[in-house]
């Protein structure tokens, strides 16, 4: 097994080499999704948050994409036999319907049972073998995620940070009495919300490697998805099957998720179309808790990129406004170093910069011949991608973009991307964004706590090594932010 994966690695990294010399992008990042998926469990979640986090995949995107958040393939497992060593006398509180698990997730496997009061529970199992190999994989992940960064040292995701934040929240979830804790938190928390459902998990009968928890009923959103590729309308299924509207059930997963940073100091961190369940009179349960995301420090620029995304979706965007606001939102501790100017150098050097900034990505963004493909990027409401293959397109700008909670940021890309597959993002996310700004403003939230450079002097060699970077991708721009701190140094 471990010999079998260490040879598929070294065979996606030697295909991955090879795109990379012929500057074939796009079958570089074909590769490397395939060859994750075949390898299953750990890999396929090293992949999910590459997916969204990572430039690798920006030449190739296909419809099939978020396959890699569906079902799993399950492995041989004798669950009554784990059920006893794990529970020992509690084991018999549980009448399983099979012996068959009926889900696969990359990390367990799913059971269907009874408890003595005939309420129907699930039985997460953690997979065998990835109990046996968790160490071995972690190595060899981290060991192609070094090979890839060699590969591609311009890529603006901090590989080696990804990975570090990877490994820590994979030895946490795959503790599922960890997992059991943040489950009883959510469900405390949302026990008498009258739309969203968050299944009780049974701590007596938990264990690191066995989690039970309440059944949800309800349609995957899996299933809507495969529907969809068939042709057919998920909002159209919902509502025949269970005379819901998924645009009020969107909302309300969406705005709990949001406004949860604010109140909250951490969200649950996965919300792919497999832990999404839609129900009844208009409910929609959220399941599995195996990742939590814990909430920003500096909550005032959450709010400032939830304006930046409104107003693109009400056809109002302001390029400058959001490249801007995106640095303070990914780069923080760039932005932070820059503040540094105005303390120890002159006032207002910062945004200067900054402005500077947004000028550049304003030129840019015009200067495109492909104005349709902008437009159809903002039509769809991809800021993101208009922030990486656009406006700082070869990492123009020399970023290392990374935020202090990498799990809140891949929590709202992922339901960014699941409301865009059901295509309802923009009968639901305008009306979301105002929901929590107004929200918000009318708790008189304290939104401080933007980062700040203590040591001046590794400020100072933030912004240089930033300077850099960019008087090798762009001297025009280094040249203008170059006058801007010359000017800072004589004020």
């Amino acid at each position: 097994m471990r010999m079998f994966r260490l040879f598929a690695v070294i065979r996606v990294l030697a295909k991955i080499g090879y795109y990379h010399l012929t500057q074939n992008d796009l079958r570089l990042g074909e590769t490397l999704y395939t060859g994750f998926s075949k390898l299953g469990g750990i890999y396929i979640k090293f992949l999910q948050v590459m997916l969204l986090r990572a430039d690798l995949f920006d030449r190739w995107q296909t419809v099939d994409h978020l396959r890699v958040y569906e079902d799993v393939d399950t492995e041989p497992l004798d669950i009554r036999r784990m059920l006893q060593a794990e529970l020992g006398a509690q084991a018999g509180q549980l009448e399983l319907e099979s012996e068959q698990p009926f889900a696969g997730g990359s990390f367990g496997q799913v059971y269907m049972a009874r408890l003595r009061s005939g309420d129907r529970v699930i039985i997460k199992a953690l997979r065998p073998s990835l109990v046996r190999c968790l160490s071995f994989d972690l190595r060899l992940i981290g060991f192609a995620v070094r090979v890839i960064n060699l590969l591609k040292p311009d890529v603006k995701i901090d590989l080696k940070m990804l990975f570090k934040e990877f490994k820590q929240t994979t030895l946490g979830e795959t503790n599922y009495v960890r997992e059991a804790g943040f489950g009883l938190t959510l469900h405390e928390r949302y026990k008498d919300h009258s739309h969203l459902v968050i299944p009780k998990t049974f701590a007596e009968l938990t264990t690191r490697k066995i989690l039970v928890q309440e059944y949800v009923e309800g349609i995957s959103a899996v299933e809507l998805l495969d529907l969809k590729r068939k042709g057919k309308s998920p909002a159209e299924y919902v509502q025949a099957q269970l005379g819901s509207d998924l645009d009020t059930q969107m909302a309300t997963l969406g705005f709990e998720l949001i406004h949860g940073v604010f109140k909250h100091d951490s969200i649950q961190g996965d919300p792919h179309p497999g832990n999404v369940r839609l129900m009844r009179d208009n409910k929609v349960g959220l399941i599995d808790f195996g990742i939590s995301a814990p909430s920003p420090t500096d909550r005032g620029v959450v709010v400032d990129m939830l304006r930046e995304y409104r107003k693109c979706y009400l056809g109002d965007f302001d390029i400058e406004s959001f490249a801007v606001t995106s640095l303070r939102f990914y780069a923080a501790d760039l932005v932070a170093a820059i503040n540094v100017l105005d303390s120890y150098v002159a006032r207002d050097q910062a945004n200067a910069i900054l402005d500077e900034l947004g000028r550049a990505a304003s030129r840019r963004f015009h200067s495109r011949d492909s104005q349709n493909d902008i437009q159809r990027l903002l039509q769809r409401g991809m800021l993101t991608t208009i922030f990486d293959r656009i406006i700082n397109e070869n990492n123009r700008f020399g970023l290392r973009l990374h935020h202090e909670s990498p799990n809140f940021v891949r929590a709202g890309q992922l339901f960014m991307v699941l409301v865009d597959s059901l295509d309802c993002k923009f009968t639901v996310m305008p009306d979301v964004f105002k929901a929590v700004i107004d929200q918000v403003e009318s708790d008189h939230a304290v939104l401080e706590g933007a980062k700040r450079f203590r040591d001046a002097d590794r400020a100072m060699g933030v912004v240089a090594a930033w300077l850099d970077r960019v008087s090798m991708k762009d001297p025009a721009l280094f040249s203008k932010l170059q006058g801007h701190i010359r000017g800072a140094a004589h004020a």
